[in-house]
């Protein structure tokens, strides 16, 4: 009797070590997918938007972009949707356009 109660508590004993590593490996496997989620989104930066120069057509960062310039004062056109990758587009445009 004492051998089968015995036999009982080591399946019993068994079945909590297995049943508590098992918990372990998922909460370990959850952590981790959150440290890879968490570094893979810091990785990433966030989308910019992108505009096209309109004197060679090459797409560049809005941020990055030289606004025209108004011909007749020389001053940034605040609400332009004509933008430049350089300086020198924009002055090549701005001759091109007071040509015509």
């Amino acid at each position: 009797m004492r051998s089968l109660l015995f036999f009982f508590a080591v399946i019993a004993v068994f079945i909590v070590v297995m049943l508590a590593a098992t918990r372990i490996q998922t909460l370990r496997h959850s952590l981790m997918k959150k440290k890879h989620d968490k570094d893979n989104k810091e990785k990433t930066s966030p989308e910019k938007p992108m505009v096209k120069c309109a004197q060679c057509g090459v797409y560049l960062p809005k941020t990055e972009a030289i606004v025209a310039l108004d011909n007749k004062t020389d001053t940034l056109q605040e609400n332009s949707e004509t933008y430049f990758c350089c300086e020198e587009h924009r002055n090549e445009f701005n001759q091109d356009s007071s040509k015509s």
